[in-house]
């Protein structure tokens, strides 16, 4: 990895305050940045799993066998780990509930297509689909659909991201859940600018608020999002 501490001491040198936004960097010096904006991936990953048990208690099938198969994001990345340890985390203490297929779909539509496709045609016998993105799990509805299964139905599915085409997939009865990554962290910069030029001390991370996403208010968003000019 590219080392940022010779940049950053430039910065320092010239008194300028750096603020990392959405991206970890690989700095030996942590004292070489003030603050860290970014996603909480491991929350992101316990709310899915936390809205999984609540359905299930719901559907009243907490008590049965609940197969899950997860299309991970890429490899060994920091974004895939946290959100799948967050999952794994959340669902531990059930003994009835197993990932018991884990995959790589690399973030992409097409490998989560191609990954699925492959998992189908060795076994149905799935209940939940996790996928650490929206991408992911649109690729996964088409392999679903053209293996004759119903996704929704046939197949809960899970996912991460919150985007405007998966809130129209939950709204279409599709996917069930999708927990937020929220982007929108141009407030939070400004914020954490004007604390620093206040003198004030700063969390070492800030973390945007993110949402879980279902039937009960995904048109909602939807509609909030058209009214208020934007979307994601």
């Amino acid at each position: 990895y590219y080392s940022w501490d010779e940049v950053l001491k430039k910065a320092r040198e010239a008194g300028i305050p750096v603020i990392l936004v959405d991206r970890r960097i690989c700095c030996e010096d942590k004292s070489l940045w003030k603050t860290l904006i970014i996603n909480d991936y491991y929350k992101q990953g316990q709310m899915a799993g936390e809205w999984l048990i609540d359905n299930l208690e719901k559907g009243e099938r907490i008590d049965k066998e609940i197969k899950i198969a997860e299309l991970r994001g890429t490899e060994d990345s920091y974004e895939a780990q946290e959100i799948g340890n967050g999952f794994k985390e959340t669902i531990k203490d059930y003994s009835n509930i197993d990932i018991t297929i884990s995959k790589d779909g690399y973030f992409l539509e097409n490998s989560a297509y191609e990954e699925m496709l492959n998992i189908l045609s060795e076994t149905t016998d799935i209940d939940v689909l996790y996928c650490h993105n929206d991408d992911m799990a649109f690729g996964a509805i088409e392999a679903i659909e053209e293996a004759g299964l119903v996704p929704g139905e046939d197949i809960i599915i899970l996912s991460i991201e919150g985007t405007d085409e998966a809130l129209k997939a939950i709204v279409e009865g599709k996917i069930a859940c999708s927990v937020e990554c929220n982007p929108m962290m141009g407030d939070l910069f400004m914020e954490a600018c004007v604390r620093l030029a206040n003198g004030e001390t700063i969390e070492r991370e800030i973390h945007p608020v993110d949402r879980v996403f279902d039937i009960t208010n995904a048109q909602v968003e939807l509609d909030a999002r058209e009214e208020n000019g934007y979307g994601y």
